[in-house]
């Protein structure tokens, strides 16, 4: 078990270590953090309801495509 935890201890060691050096990098070049941004959204929002496609209709796992002869 020793073995596996300082593995670990150096992995996560080397993610602080990139992130002390990305810090510091942007210190130098005097660049601001860009934060990433979501849109959460449910999937009974009108913001996903407008973009879904209802032509389709799922029947017993076939799609039937609207106008289609079965």
């Amino acid at each position: 078990m020793a073995p596996v935890a300082w593995l670990l201890f150096y992995a996560v060691d080397l993610v602080e270590f990139q992130a002390l050096c990305r810090s510091g990098i942007r210190f130098v070049k005097k660049e601001n953090l860009k934060w990433q941004t979501w849109a959460r959204v449910g999937i009974l929002s009108q913001s996903v309801a407008r973009n879904v496609n209802h032509s389709t209709t799922v029947i017993s796992g076939s799609v039937i495509m609207e106008g289609e002869i079965q």
